[in-house]
């Protein structure tokens, strides 16, 4: 995404922190406390608390904002904040393309019966679902997950959010089982 300066910081957020494509772009600096190393921030879609922590690769595009913004009292990206207030559709299309071009196949949404889009599992919520499965598949305590990512419930988590592979399945298989049965 270093050729995208514009939606880059929004991909890195997404992906160090497993928040939303709107709470990203929406992100304020008063719930961004480098100090501490931590989000805390009220999703939109539930209106849960989460506390994220800032690792060293957020803290970089963080500090990077930091330096360019004119004032600490509003957004943290306002450009991206404004283009997703207008238009969302612009910030879903600037992920796609970053992620076609390196090699990702973003696939069509589908509706639902309501005429809302559900969440592409190949866009930026692939994001969530990725850091989600990472977080579980090395033992990161569901509870924790939960928290991080807002949802009321770790049936949500496990049921939308946790997409192991076949490799995922051996690995796990593979420590923990009986060594006679993986001869």
């Amino acid at each position: 995404s270093e050729n995208h300066p514009f939606i880059r910081p929004i991909i890195v957020l997404g992906i160090m922190t497993a928040m939303r494509r709107g709470d990203c772009c929406l992100l304020k600096w008063k719930d961004v406390d480098l100090h501490s190393n931590f989000i805390k921030v009220k999703t939109s879609k539930t209106g849960a608390m989460v506390e994220i922590p800032i690792w060293p690769t957020l803290r970089k595009e963080l500090l990077k904002a930091q330096q360019e913004a004119e004032n600490l009292e509003g957004y943290v990206y306002p450009e991206q904040a404004k283009m997703y207030q207008e238009n969302p559709d612009g910030i879903t299309f600037r992920i796609k393309r970053v992620l076609n071009e390196a090699g990702f196949q973003t696939e069509a949404e589908h509706e639902r019966n309501h005429g809302l889009r559900r969440a592409s599992i190949r866009g930026f919520h692939a994001f969530r679902v990725t850091w989600v499965t990472l977080a579980l598949n090395n033992n990161v305590p569901l509870e924790i997950i939960r928290r991080i990512t807002g949802h009321r419930t770790t049936e949500i988590v496990l049921k939308h959010y946790y997409q192991p592979n076949r490799e995922d399945f051996r690995n796990a298989l593979k420590s923990k089982m009986p060594e006679i049965l993986m001869r």
